[in-house]
């Protein structure tokens, strides 16, 4: 019994650490988002804060509202009104991880609450990993179950969800593993 109560105390000081750490690490994106802000750069501020609040579940009004007014052009900010990723892990291909379900979520409250808007799902893959071949069907698998995910889950109406995969055509972000993403576009 006293080992059983040992390892329980371990488990949560681990899982207390885990949390700070990624915490911690969030809060280093969010500082990085912070600094390309204040250089002018819009996008890298973007990709930075993104993987902050993928990181920490968490948003930062202000910094929302300083990337939507950055004066750099965003292409997928100035055409939709809204931008939520869903990042996928390699060893997993395209299931959706528990932890990228709050940005699937964040869209269907915001098409529940929005009637008239709109979401196009856009899969993508990266480079470095498979062939092209292998990576359009892993983008669009990717894509595919976002959207399932909205519409069954969620039920959205599959009228306003649109489903486009990319492949390896397109790499959104730098950096190659970003580029293991599902982006939502809201409209």
């Amino acid at each position: 019994m006293k080992t059983y109560k040992l390892l329980m105390i371990l488990a949560a000081l681990l899982m207390g650490s885990i949390t700070l750490s990624a915490q911690q690490e969030g809060n280093e994106y969010l500082q990085k988002a912070e600094t390309s802000l204040s250089q002018g750069n819009c996008k890298q501020a973007m990709l930075w804060y993104n993987t902050y609040k993928n990181l920490t579940n968490r948003t930062d009004a202000g910094i929302e509202k300083r990337i939507a007014a950055c004066e750099e052009v965003i292409p997928a900010l100035q055409i939709e009104n809204r931008v939520e990723t869903v990042f996928f892990s390699p060893k997993s291909s395209a299931i959706i991880d528990r932890n990228q379900k709050v940005n699937i979520f964040n869209t269907a409250k915001y098409l529940q609450d929005n009637p008239s808007a709109k979401v196009k799902v856009v899969g993508y893959a990266d480079k470095k990993t498979g062939t092209p071949s292998i990576n359009e069907k892993l983008s669009e698998k990717r894509a595919k179950n976002v959207a399932n995910e909205l519409i069954k889950k969620y039920n959205i109406d599959s009228n306003r969800v649109t489903v486009v995969w990319k492949g390896d055509t397109v790499q959104p972000y730098a950096e190659n593993a970003w580029n293991e993403v599902a982006i939502l576009f809201l409209y």
